[in-house]
């Protein structure tokens, strides 16, 4: 008995440690990766009750209810993790896959070289590794697993010390109405106006910054 209960607890050592390395630092979001989170804890907690019964030690109820425990934490587990690999499934659906849609609007697309700076529940963020022209884009998607908004930005020279920037929003458009592009000018702090398309391009021309679209 002491055996098992040796090698369920360096299992569980190892299987937990695993799984806060690799979801913390590495953000693995593939199938394996959910295959292999939900049988680590079903093998934990099937060992769990399969020693509590070996040992004897307590009443068939308690056994019962630490088994309903388990199940519903499984349960739990199993909903969250499997929602959080079909957003991250959704969410690459609109990554560089997407730029194609992107050049025929005439929107920013994504650099190869970027990489996902955030993601959140139905929301990412792409940055570059440059600090000035192109550097980031924040998309939106729905509980449809449909695309609603990008915005992108792209920072200027400074001015007398005035941070400057451009950014440009994309808003996706539902059943027949129409995809919509506009450009905001921001000169200063808490400060912008609305640009034309050939503004913006005179702008990024004068500034030799690339545009991605």
């Amino acid at each position: 008995m002491k055996k098992w209960n040796v090698i369920h607890t360096v299992f569980t050592f190892l299987f937990l440690a695993t799984w806060a390395y690799f979801d913390l630092f590495k953000k693995l979001h593939s199938f394996y990766w959910l295959i292999f989170i939900l049988t680590g804890f079903v093998l934990i907690f099937v060992g769990q009750i399969i020693i509590a019964i070996l040992k004897k030690e307590e009443s068939k109820a308690a056994i019962v209810g630490r088994s309903c425990v388990a199940v519903l934490f499984l349960f739990f587990l199993g909903y969250r993790e499997i929602d959080r690999y079909k957003n991250y499934i959704c969410d690459a659906q609109f990554g560089r896959e997407f730029n194609k849609r992107r050049h025929r609007l005439g929107t920013p697309e994504i650099p190869s070289d970027w990489h996902v700076d955030w993601q959140g529940l139905r929301v990412v963020d792409w940055k570059a590794k440059d600090t000035m022209g192109h550097t980031g884009k924040n998309i939106g998607i729905d509980s449809t697993c449909a695309i609603m908004y990008e915005n992108d930005e792209y920072k200027l020279k400074p001015i007398n010390g005035k941070t400057r920037s451009i950014s440009i929003a994309t808003r996706y458009a539902r059943g027949k109405r129409h995809d919509s592009v506009s450009y905001w000018y921001e000169p200063g702090i808490d400060t912008n106006r609305y640009i034309t398309r050939h503004q913006a391009d005179s702008i990024f021309a004068a500034e030799n910054i690339k545009k991605d679209y």
